[in-house]
């Protein structure tokens, strides 16, 4: 998980074992759930959680208004391309994060949105961190890019990713039915 400094810049906060963890655990936990209404996704299939072909099906048909309860739909937005979760929205994600992990959660495989969720609240409340409710995101998996460092600028080797000067990303808005933005 990556904050954003007073100037802006994405920072590391902290990490988590096991990406599977993470993105790859919400995005196979809705592929299992809803491969019925997820056009394209054979629900008998086997592996059905841990196709990525499965994952880029989940994400557009979220994307075209597949009806996901509304903390699935914010883990979910989380995990897509330069999403930021506003620190005034900390709480209401670390909500969702944890009734995500109730819900799908399988025995034997890794889940962190709990430990996520700790650490979102402590942010909250500016714990172990000299910014209180600070803007936070994600790298969603260990074989990504890391979008939150710009390295096509003009800059020696790049800067980290700025929200006040950078203009990719947009913010998980819990009001808005669908969100724009490319999805990881």
């Amino acid at each position: 998980m990556l904050i954003f400094d007073g100037d802006g810049d994405a920072c590391r906060d902290s990490e988590y074992s096991n990406s599977w963890g993470f993105a790859a655990m919400i995005w196979g936990a809705l592929v299992r759930r809803y491969a019925r209404e997820i056009p394209g996704v054979d629900p008998d299939g086997s592996y059905l959680e841990f196709q990525s072909d499965n994952w880029t099906k989940l994400w557009t048909a979220e994307q075209n208004g597949l009806a996901l309860r509304p903390w699935e739909r914010d883990a979910l937005r989380a995990t897509y391309d330069y999403a930021v979760i506003r620190g005034a929205d900390l709480e209401r994600m670390a909500e969702s994060f944890e009734r995500f992990e109730d819900a799908h959660a399988k025995p034997g495989l890794a889940c962190s949105l709990k430990l996520i969720a700790a650490r979102m609240r402590e942010l909250a409340v500016g714990e172990r961190s000299q910014f209180t409710r600070p803007d936070v995101c994600f790298i969603g998996t260990s074989c990504g890019d890391d979008l939150w460092y710009v390295h096509d600028s003009d800059d020696d080797g790049g800067h980290p990713y700025n929200v006040k000067r950078d203009k990719k990303h947009w913010y998980v808005d819990p009001s808005a039915a669908i969100q724009p933005g490319r999805v990881a």
